[in-house]
């Protein structure tokens, strides 16, 4: 009798129904209508589409990690680099790049505190967005940076004539003045490269030189080829059209939107309930 007890309340305790909450099919997710066969036939696979470029990417970021690292055997997460035109090709490059050197979530920390400030900049510094005020920006306002790194009293005289007012000033030390080495290294190719137009791989090259990695300028191009081709293959059939995206063993696809309610706070929360689901727990709410 205790056995049929303790089995039956673990079936409730499984059923999507008992999660924390109940999303619906065509609101918070959309269901395939011709699913997609993953790379991973034995385990429930989850795909996030990212870009390097994209802010919302780098705030769902620390989610992303966290959830991940979270994930039992039986779930396995794959990243996939969105590559809709020639500069976001490079930073698709760059990703496998980087996997296979082992040093991806190495490099994704790199770009996202080169081009993003989170939290986010005081209001009203620079004419960009708050949130797009990495070293990028920083690299590009202030030009003896090799004084700046070595002399820390000068830094704040020249960081408090560019501030506007105390938060700034404060703001400004933190994440100037007191930038870690790589931070500085950071600022420095912003400087470099602050002439050039658009995205090159001799450009993205300095950010594997911060990490060890000499050869990004090599010839990859039958070997990108392939990949870009599968990977494009895959963002058609499941209309991916923004970032971040995230599909459910090529049967769910997931993506912020404020109309149905999902955001990066609990995008991973309608993900758990698909996978669930894809564990045999229970059918998806229509």
């Amino acid at each position: 009798m205790r056995k049929i007890v303790a089995a039956v309340f673990f079936v409730i305790l499984t059923q999507p129904s008992a999660l924390a909450q109940s999303f619906e099919a065509g609101k918070q997710y959309t269901i395939l209508a011709k699913p997609i066969e993953t790379a991973s036939r034995s385990k429930i696979e989850v795909t996030v589409f990212f870009a390097y470029t994209c802010v919302h990417c780098a705030a769902l970021s620390p989610t992303e990690k966290a959830w991940t690292q979270a994930q039992p055997s039986d779930v396995v997460v794959r990243r996939l680099p969105v590559a809709w035109n020639d500069m976001l090709k490079v930073f698709s490059e760059a990703y496998y790049v980087a996997v296979e050197n082992d040093i991806e979530p190495e490099l994704n920390s790199l770009l996202i505190a080169y081009q993003f400030s989170l939290p986010p900049a005081p209001e009203g510094f620079g004419k960009t967005r708050r949130l797009v005020q990495g070293y990028r920006v920083l690299g590009n306002y202030f030009s003896d940076l090799d004084r700046m790194q070595s002399d820390f009293a000068y830094c704040q005289r020249v960081t408090r004539d560019f501030g506007k007012d105390a938060e700034m000033d404060a703001w400004l030390e933190r994440r100037v003045c007191r930038a870690s080495d790589q931070g500085w290294q950071l600022m420095r190719i912003a400087r470099e490269y602050r002439n050039t137009r658009g995205v090159s791989k001799a450009w993205m090259s300095e950010f594997f030189a911060l990490l060890g990695v000499h050869d990004f300028n090599q010839d990859r191009d039958e070997w990108m080829q392939e990949k870009l081709k599968v990977d494009t293959d895959i963002m058609r059939r499941a209309g991916i059209t923004a970032t971040p995206t995230v599909m459910v063993n090529g049967k769910y696809v997931v993506k912020p939107s404020r109309e149905a309610g999902v955001d990066r706070g609990n995008i991973f929360d309608v993900v758990d309930y698909l996978v669930e689901i894809e564990r045999g727990a229970g059918q998806p709410a229509d």
